[in-house]
Formats: C-alpha cells, structure tokens, sequence
C-alpha cells in the first residue's frame, strides 16, 4: 500500500541541533533556529524499483530547509534518488544515503533555481522504502512600494515643506 500525506502549518520554529565529529580530531557543535513562515511534512512510501513525485511548497517565498530522511520496513537507512524541481525545471539528481539536510536558502537554490517546491523520489532498490520530508519556507523578501522621489528640495530656512 503506498500512501502520501502532506501537513501545513504555518508560524513555527525549527531547531537544528547536530555534531560533525573528526575521529581523532575536532568536533563541530552546530545550533541554529529557523522561522520559516510555513513548513510541509511529507511521508511517502516508495516501492521497489519505482519514482514517486511529492509537492512540497508554494511558489510564493523563499526555501530554507528541507530535510530528507529514508529507511526500509527494518529501520535501517536506505539508498534513494531526489531530484529537486520547480516551474518544469530540474536539478540534478542527488543520491541520498539515509540523510540528507540543508538549512540555508542559498544552498537550496543551488538545487534548481528558485529553490525546489517539489521532488522526485526514485527507489531503486530492491525492497520498499518509507521517505520523510521536511520542507521550511521563507517568506519573500519585501521590497516594499516605491518610495518615489522623496520630499524634494529643502525650501530653505523659516519654510516647511
């Protein structure tokens, strides 16, 4: 049975917390928060040997995160292949052991350009995987209205505009 669910929700915050250790060498500890505007939540089951198209997020606003996580019906991580889309564009295909995260908007739009609202994800194994998939969107970056040419000239002294 393949099933598919999406959740919405909008005003959160999300919280990073991870490690990059060295064995033998140095640690990196990393924190962050991220306020995206909205997040979309999709759990999708993949079956053998088969691709599964998964909307994430609107065309209005900016990507900033999206978390990938795969494994077989024993939990153990699987192999997947993720191809980020928007607009009838696609990135180029990202395999994926497990995990896979990026946190920043720069990084995402590196993806496909625009950032990916949707993803193929392409099971080529040989057993059926369940993938979940965090998606955190940003809001447009505000230019505002056009402020015009501003007050003008100064009317000089003992004048007010």
């Amino acid at each position: 049975m393949v099933w598919h669910r999406i959740r919405e929700v909008t005003m959160v915050d999300i919280s990073l917390k991870s490690s990059v250790q060295v064995r033998g060498g140095p640690m990196f500890a990393m924190a962050a928060t991220m306020e995206p505007t909205s997040y979309t939540l999709a759990t999708v089951n993949v079956a053998k040997n088969t691709s599964k198209e998964v909307p994430l997020l609107a065309n209005e606003g900016v990507p900033m995160l999206l978390a990938i996580r795969a494994y077989d019906a024993e939990g153990k991580k699987a192999t997947i292949g993720v191809t980020p889309k928007k607009d009838g564009q696609s990135g180029k295909k990202l395999n994926v052991v497990g995990n896979l995260l990026l946190a920043h908007s720069g990084a995402l739009d590196a993806l496909v350009t625009g950032g990916p609202r949707s993803v193929t994800v392409e099971n080529a194994g040989d057993k059926p995987v369940v993938v979940e998939i965090l998606a955190g969107l940003a809001p447009a970056p505000d230019t505002g209205p056009d402020p015009g040419p501003g007050p003008g000239p100064d009317p000089g002294p003992g004048r007010t505009r």
